[in-house]
């Protein structure tokens, strides 16, 4: 478990947290940044199948909910994990309805346009992958690869995403021709 905040106080500061667990707030602040992503994607969706409408929004719950678990300081490597493996799945069904297109829906086989938001919510899922699997192995390959991403280098990079994300869901569009 990282350090848990205390229930009188809220939240811990930056400055109570060690570096480790700073890197995994900052995957927490990624996977929240897709969640909301995913919100708009769902919204987007819903109108052209159900099906879509009700992915993005486990989607956005799960993302966001592990998010709140982990900012407060109660995820155990398990949910670690979840959130790991979660994020390299979504990240895989979106290269491929940009590449293939996904095998159901209206668009059967259709390869969807790439867009500013799906992309940048992709790119968070990457980093949060990158953060938990150097987090959970530092000593594996995911450690050996990213390890560079802890501490301050993992809050700059949770800025420039989180940024990239408010930008894209304030001035990014989906549409289908």
């Amino acid at each position: 478990m990282i350090t848990a905040p205390s229930p009188r106080t809220g939240p811990a500061t930056r400055g109570d947290r060690p570096p480790q667990a700073q890197t995994l707030v900052v995957a927490a602040g990624l996977a929240a940044a897709a969640g909301v992503i995913h919100i708009k994607a769902g919204i987007d969706h819903a109108p052209h199948w159900w099906a879509f409408g009700v992915f993005f929004g486990v989607v956005a719950y799960a993302q966001l909910g592990w998010a709140y678990a982990v900012y407060r300081g109660r995820a155990g490597e398990r949910l670690l994990r979840v959130a790991l493996y979660g994020s390299l799945a979504v990240t895989a069904i979106w290269l491929m309805s940009r590449t293939a297109g996904m095998p159901i829906g209206p668009w059967a086989w259709e390869p969807e346009p790439i867009a500013v938001a799906d992309t940048v919510a992709t790119l968070d899922q990457l980093a949060l992958a990158a953060l938990v699997g150097a987090w959970l192995r530092p000593s594996g390959r995911a450690g050996r690869l990213f390890g560079w991403l802890r501490g301050n280098h993992a809050v700059r990079l949770g800025m420039m995403l989180a940024s990239a994300s408010l930008l894209a869901l304030a001035f990014g569009s989906h549409s289908h021709s």
